[in-house]
């Protein structure tokens, strides 16, 4: 089976700082991540990609990647100019780099992305070499990709928390240098989305029945825990919610410690 690298990626910017649910969501999303996936695969690495950090945070992120054994890479510099911008929220980081191990599978995640098992959608991608992504429950966001991926597969529903690529393909971001953005934030999907339909080769969705989406889907952590093999916290790491540290953190991290006895 292919080998694999998993990704993290954390970064901070100055719209709105990083909530402490953000290195709280980071230290689980790590723990489950090298359990689930060292259980699964025989030759797994793991990597945090961190951009812009305060020194306080940066202190707290060197004791998690200590803790877990996983390394850490200050990416800051490794986006074109244009999309080098700390002033609003940036997914764009995920990208920087565009591919770290180009013959392996390599997944991105964000760092409010847990799975505590590993999804069968997400094992079949790797089994096959498939590129994957999450289905986004809220709808599509694409930005300024929008009108165009309406006419070519207006049935997508990507979200990009979670990308999975495969062995050997790459990400070309040098066409987005000439790109005027009017949507900065939601572009990124939009491009990830059209990275996606424009692979020739096997391509998933992983569906909400595996990965569940909690900022539109409120599920009660025993059932989540139980029926789902993952979930997508969005909107905790910068403040705009706390559903994560009021009803999801105390009950998962049982379960990690839990898991981590066996």
């Amino acid at each position: 089976m292919t080998r694999a690298l998993v990704r993290w990626t954390i970064g901070g910017t100055k719209a709105r700082a990083l909530s402490a649910q953000a290195l709280d969501l980071l230290d689980v999303s790590i723990g489950f991540g090298k359990l689930v996936m060292e259980r699964a695969f025989s030759s797994v690495d793991f990597l945090v990609c961190h951009n812009n950090l305060t020194l306080s945070i940066l202190t707290d992120l060197k004791r998690i990647a200590k803790k877990h054994e996983v390394e850490f890479m200050d990416v800051s510099t490794q986006l074109p100019r244009n999309l080098i911008n700390h002033d609003v929220k940036n997914s764009w980081w995920k990208y920087a780099p565009p591919r770290i191990d180009l013959d392996a599978f390599e997944m991105m995640m964000d760092n409010d992305v847990v799975l505590w098992r590993l999804p069968r959608t997400l094992r079949k991608a790797w089994e096959n070499n498939a590129m994957v992504a999450l289905t986004d429950a809220a709808g599509r966001y694409y930005g300024d990709y929008s009108a165009l991926l309406d006419r070519i597969d207006p049935g997508l529903k990507l979200n990009a928390g979670l990308v999975g690529l495969p062995p050997g393909l790459e990400v070309d971001l040098s066409k987005m240098e000439a790109m005027p953005l009017t949507d900065f934030f939601h572009t990124e999907q939009g491009f990830t989305a059209m990275n996606f339909v424009q692979f020739n080769g096997p391509k998933l969705l992983i569906p909400l029945s595996e990965i569940q989406q909690l900022m539109v889907n409120r599920i009660a952590p025993d059932i989540l825990m139980t029926d789902y093999a993952g979930g997508h916290f969005c909107g905790c790491s910068y403040g705009h919610f706390d559903y994560w540290e009021r009803s999801y953190s105390e009950p998962l991290k049982r379960l990690l410690k839990k898991e981590e006895l066996f």
